[in-house]
Order: C-alpha cells, then structure tokens, then sequence
C-alpha cells in the first residue's frame, strides 16, 4: 500500500489526489441523479362500456406554464398527441359522437380559461399531415397528397361525418400537475336485474385531464339501444 500523499511513476497523481476526483464524480452523480426527472411516456386507457370500448392513448408530456399561456384564442393545442377511440356513439351534452378514432385536440377560446375538445377524424388527421410532410419532396409529391386529402374530406361528407366536432368541458378542482396526465372516470351503467351484468343502458364515463393549473373534465355518455323483447 502505498503512503498517502506518494506520487506514482506514471501518473503524477497522488493517492490523496486520486481520492478527491472519486469524491468530486461520485457528487456530480449525485447531483445528476438528484435534479427533477421528466418521464415522457406513452399512454392509454380504456373504459368498457356496454356495448364497446372507448380508448385514449396520449403522451406524458411536462407542463411549462409560459408556453401555454403563450397560446393564442383558437389555437388548438395537441393534448400529448392524444387520440379518441370509439367502438360506441357517445353523447356529450347535446352534442353527437360517431364510432371512430379522432385526433383528441384542447382549444382555447376568448377567455384564458375558456377551453373546449375539438375531436378531428384520424384519417383527416392523416391526411393534412401528409400534405405538410410532402412539401418537403417538391411539386409533384404536393399535388398527390393534396388529391388524397380530397378525397378523405369527400369521403367524410359522404358519409356525414363533420371535420370537426367541438364538445364542452366543464372546470374542477386539483394541485398542479407537473405532467399531463389524463384520468378516465367509469360511472357504470344500469342493468336489467341486481347481481347481473347485462346493461340495460349505456355506460357513463368521465376524462379528467391535468396539465399543470390546467384541469377540465368531459363528460360522456354511451348510445344504447336496448335489444328486441323476445
């Protein structure tokens, strides 16, 4: 063993030396490991209903207050890339939801604290995204993107599926999220007799999303159509 403080022939370094930059990494691990950490993680959730699932994925993205209060009224901001599955109509309100995927959106109104969901249809989604991407391949690329984005809006309209289908969202209570997080909330449904499972009406189910103060809930309830008495 060598005395403290001896220097080695090839190093030039001292034991005592050597010691202190262990000491002086082993902080800087620390410290690096000790700083907030920011999870950005992919997600889902699903809700059975009674004739089908809802489903939402979306991504953990942090809350940065400046950015969203930077955003301007009618700007619709992507909510984690989150996206509305159905295999059920739903109502919201008044409002009318048809069984698809839909591109889960947030908008802000006038107000700061005005917000409401914009739900896009995924293939109309889809299709404006490949317009942009293809500007970047010249002419020719553009003008094929757009022929398909055309032919997805005439396919919606024959059908009567709207662009857009804008629904309320009512304001509730929390601590500040430091990450999106969206919360699905299952109310149940009534059924036909106690102690069974066969619904004899549609589900009702909440999503509570957090994004820092930012908290706002939409309210949704299955289509039901009770079977033919035999």
């Amino acid at each position: 063993m060598l005395p403290a403080g001896h220097c080695t022939k090839d190093s030039g370094r001292t034991a005592t030396d050597t010691a202190a930059m262990f000491v002086k990494a082993l902080l800087a691990l620390t410290a690096l490991f000790s700083l907030p950490f920011h999870p950005h993680n992919p997600k889902a959730l699903k809700l059975h209903g009674a004739k089908g699932m809802v489903t939402v994925t979306y991504f953990t993205v942090p809350y940065n207050p400046d950015q969203l209060a930077s955003l301007e009224p009618g700007f619709d901001w992507h909510l984690g890339f989150a996206t509305l599955e159905t295999q059920v109509d739903l109502t919201c309100g008044e409002q009318k939801v048809a069984t698809g995927k839909y591109k889960l959106n947030v908008r802000r109104g006038d107000d700061k604290d005005a917000w409401s969901v914009v739900l896009v249809p995924h293939e109309l989604t889809r299709a404006e995204s490949g317009v942009r991407s293809a500007r970047r391949n010249g002419e020719d690329a553009v003008t094929e993107a757009q022929a398909a984005l055309e032919t997805v809006r005439a396919d919606l309209k024959a059908k009567g599926t709207a662009s857009e289908t804008v629904l309320t969202i009512a304001k509730f209570e929390a601590g500040n999220a430091e990450h999106l997080g969206v919360i699905g909330i299952h109310h149940g449904y009534d059924t036909v007799q106690r102690g069974s499972e066969e619904p004899a009406s549609g589900m009702h189910c909440s999503l509570r999303v957090s994004f820092g103060d930012l908290h706002r809930e939409l309210d949704l309830h299955e289509v039901f159509t009770p079977p033919a008495k035999r």
